[in-house]
């Protein structure tokens, strides 16, 4: 159990919450290395911004691909 977590068992306890009730709820508080930093979410930002330009690429590619085909198709059966 983190410090904080054993801190708000001990604040519960004083309270009068029963043993089990205060050490469920102090072990859902989750604990720092749980948490996003800002730079856990700026690093994300990134990666997702990173994957998307890849993805437009890509889809102009195979739009380019589509309008190849079609006009070489229609310049074979012209």
């Amino acid at each position: 159990m983190s410090y904080i977590a054993s801190e708000i068992y001990d604040a519960l306890r004083e309270l009068g919450l029963s043993e089990a009730k205060a050490r469920a709820a102090a072990g859902a508080i989750p604990g720092a290395q749980d948490v996003a930093t800002r730079h856990d979410i700026a690093e994300f930002r990134a990666d997702i911004a990173r994957d998307f330009q890849t993805l437009y690429h890509r889809l102009w590619i195979m739009g380019a691909a589509m309008v190849a085909v079609i006009v070489g198709l229609n310049s074979l059966f012209s």
